[in-house]
């Protein structure tokens, strides 16, 4: 593709803290550096013909790596473009460049999910670039391939974008990588029902946003995207040096429906159901106490018959028997059942391999109560380590590695003993200090 260089003088610059002269300067730099990778690329192209192999990779690969940095500096370009107050005529076709590199890089055909790890703010600012500029299904559809296939990060904000362009984007997660965008989710579930006071809650965002030493003038693009969907008055942000006011209303022809990310919206419902019942959970544990102490066996039995205790006693008469022959740990043994019913801690037989079943319960709690991003799974070398009859359950080298990850997140492994072959754990913050007993069950934290 041929580059056509233009001075800088005479702008309109848009952004602060550039010099007209510095943006003229990056304009070239990075134009040079296009130029010098789409001529290493056709110099590739030669060696692959011939036979020769100049790179410790093949050819092909380096040959997709250079079009790939060409998309980023293509991206980077764009960037400055606008800051420098160009038309945004004049960054279409290097918007479709990018596109063109992205999929020479990773084609249609091919699917790798995981292979490349890519850079997020690389992958979010050309989706944004792509609504903003109401880019065809056709182009939208081989940036969703990349990210799907390429990204190898879960992020609700791109869920949302790519959700609300209607390609059939069918990924959801409730899980924000970067944890500042969750401002974004409540703006977007709130102009659901309130667009007016969605677009106070941008205003709020912006102005949050500009107080942020290290974004340094940086443009908000993928903002401006979600208000662009969402129909925000954003009127209030024509002089927010953060906020792409040019891009957001670049065309204004195309209109997005919540049909598209009514998914999205699902999922994110379903986190603040998860966090509010946890709260309720707390509230029905105080409640439930106070009537083990409060009222007799047969009152308490027939509040809480169908709550949880029909589950553990056939009737009353049982409960009655269980309560006359133990002596401890009764309020204790009734709550953990509780909470198991509930799904808050998890039951495990000592026969059980917690590979099987501890991830899958952990991240459901950290994304459900906490609005917490997921663990990495982790592998287990240690074939049949569980079937020591000395080693208990929650002692295993796959249950520590488990427990380091979450004390990085800030949470811990609490495992309840109760007098019979079952394991009792559940995940709670570090914050949240236990004593070494919990209604007389003896508590294990690694």
């Amino acid at each position: 593709m041929g580059l056509r260089r233009k001075k800088c003088e005479g702008y309109k610059v848009r952004g602060k803290g550039w010099t007209e002269q510095e943006l003229k300067d990056a304009i070239s730099n990075v134009l040079t550096g296009i130029e010098k990778f789409e001529k290493t690329i056709e110099e590739l192209k030669e060696d692959e013909g011939n036979g020769i192999q100049r790179y410790p990779i093949d050819n092909v690969l380096a040959i997709k790596n250079f079009h790939v940095l060409c998309c980023q500096n293509r991206e980077a370009l764009m960037d400055v473009m606008y800051f420098a107050g160009e038309d945004i005529d004049r960054l279409i076709p290097h918007f479709n460049a990018a596109v063109a590199d992205l999929n020479i890089a990773f084609p249609l055909s091919e699917d790798s999910p995981g292979y490349i790890g890519a850079n997020y703010g690389a992958v979010l600012q050309i989706i944004a670039f792509g609504i903003l500029l109401e880019a065809d299904e056709d182009t939208m559809r081989k940036i969703a391939h990349y990210t799907y296939n390429y990204m190898c990060k879960e992020d609700a904000l791109i869920d949302f974008l790519l959700s609300a362009c209607d390609i059939g984007w069918t990924h959801q997660t409730g899980i924000y990588f970067d944890t500042n965008y969750r401002d974004i989710g409540n703006m977007i579930v709130t102009a659901q029902t309130d667009k007016a006071e969605a677009a106070d809650l941008l205003e709020i965002y912006m102005k949050k946003v500009n107080k942020k030493k290290s974004i340094n003038d940086e443009w908000r693009y993928e903002t401006g995207a979600v208000a662009k969907i969402l129909g925000l008055d954003d009127s209030r942000l024509k002089k927010n040096k953060n906020y792409p006011y040019d891009l957001v209303h670049y065309r204004d022809t195309r209109k997005f429906s919540s049909d598209t990310y009514s998914a999205w919206l699902e999922m994110m419902n379903m986190r603040k159901q998860g966090q509010e019942q946890l709260t309720k959970e707390k509230e029905y544990i105080k409640e439930l106490e106070l009537d083990y102490h409060a009222l007799d066996n047969k009152a308490f039995y027939e509040k809480y018959k169908e709550r949880f205790l029909d589950e553990l006693f056939r009737d009353e008469k049982e409960y009655q028997n269980f309560q006359a022959k133990e002596k401890e740990g009764i309020l204790g043994f009734l709550l953990v059942n509780l909470l198991v019913t509930d799904g808050y801690i998890l039951q495990l037989d000592f026969k059980d391999e917690p590979e099987e079943y501890l991830a899958d319960f952990v991240n459901e709690r950290l994304e459900i109560d906490y609005n917490g991003e997921a663990i990495e799974d982790i592998e287990s070398n240690d074939s049949f380590e569980n079937m020591d009859a000395e080693m208990e359950l929650y002692d295993t080298k796959y249950v520590k590695k488990m427990q380091r990850k979450l004390n990085r997140k800030g949470f811990q492994l609490v495992w309840f003993q109760l007098d019979n072959d079952q394991y009792y754990v559940c995940i709670l913050p570090k914050a949240e200090i236990l004593p070494k007993k919990w209604h007389e069950i003896k508590l294990i934290t690694l």
